[in-house]
């Protein structure tokens, strides 16, 4: 599928960025109007932002539901804006908002081909001074390459280990392929959430047990599933809770694709709960979560 270069600046000035999505600015809004779910993305009245969601990464929560949040997700935060040219010495916050910020406007510009079912467009996003951009006039329609993606904030976080691994099949996959090979070497490298990861077994009895400060490191979509289902007081183990949640309002038994083996499935089948502890089946490298 086609994409589209859209060049603009980022905002997080009253907002809450982390690790995976930011705000942004496009200098021409209509550059959004021809692609994938248009009539979902929803741009700010105000200040005409939008929330990005950032391809092919899921970093530790710094807020969800609001109030709960994973180890190092401050850190992933920061990390994605210094990767996008900001300097946090000028950044002053109220909890997770920024509430003073001292940057020149941040420049850049985004690579996206549609939203995900939330309006965010789904985006590899990139400083203004990315070596491709001088070749390519705000609105260019391109196919992204490896190449290009390398110079991606996307493609930092995953190299330097402040992102988890995060395939939707949204993503083409000569791209996944390049983004998980560079996972696979920041992980037996041990950089950043790899040095602290317990995704492929934890304890799970109670919010705690993966929330911060002292609660395991774990990959956030499993995060995210695992607090809802402690809120919810379900009577069962997590994966059956997952097959629970297998439709209506809000579905969270999400499908993957086990890449490796080109097979379809549900999260709750890869999911099992032995004495306590939950544990992965799959190296979740290998998993890709079919966009809904």
């Amino acid at each position: 599928m086609t994409s589209t270069l859209i060049r603009g600046q980022f905002l997080i000035l009253g907002k809450e960025p982390d690790g995976d999505s930011i705000r942004f600015v496009p200098d021409d809004a209509s550059s959004f109007e021809e692609l994938y779910r248009y009539h979902r993305m929803r741009f700010n009245q105000n200040d005409g932002s939008i929330q990005l969601r950032l391809e092919g990464i899921d970093t530790p929560e710094t807020h969800y539901g609001p109030k709960y949040a994973q180890p190092l997700g401050d850190t992933a935060r920061n990390a994605l804006l210094e990767a996008l040219g900001y300097d946090l010495q000028k950044i002053d916050w109220s909890g997770e908002k920024v509430v003073a910020d001292r940057n020149e406007a941040v420049r850049g510009a985004i690579i996206t081909d549609g939203a995900d079912a939330n309006g965010r467009p789904i985006s590899y996003v990139f400083r203004e001074d990315a070596p491709f951009l001088d070749a390519l006039n705000d609105g260019a329609e391109l196919s992204p390459s490896a190449k290009i993606s390398e110079q991606s904030a996307n493609y930092a976080m995953v190299t330097s280990g402040h992102a988890y691994l995060t395939l939707y099949t949204s993503m083409p996959k000569r791209l996944r392929r390049h983004f998980r090979a560079a996972a696979t070497q920041a992980r037996k490298a041990g950089k950043g959430v790899w040095a602290a990861d317990s995704t492929e077994q934890f304890w799970l009895s109670d919010l705690a047990d993966v929330t911060a400060p002292d609660g395991a490191l774990i990959l956030p979509k499993l995060f995210r599933r695992s607090v809802d289902y402690i809120k919810s007081g379900f009577d069962g183990t997590l994966e059956e809770w997952l097959q629970a949640r297998n439709s209506g309002p809000r579905p969270e038994n999400d499908r993957v694709l086990l890449e490796s083996a080109g097979f379809e499935t549900s999260l709750s089948e890869i999911v099992e709960t032995i004495n306590g502890y939950v544990r992965l089946k799959h190296d979740f490298l290998d998993v890709v979560f079919v966009e809904k």
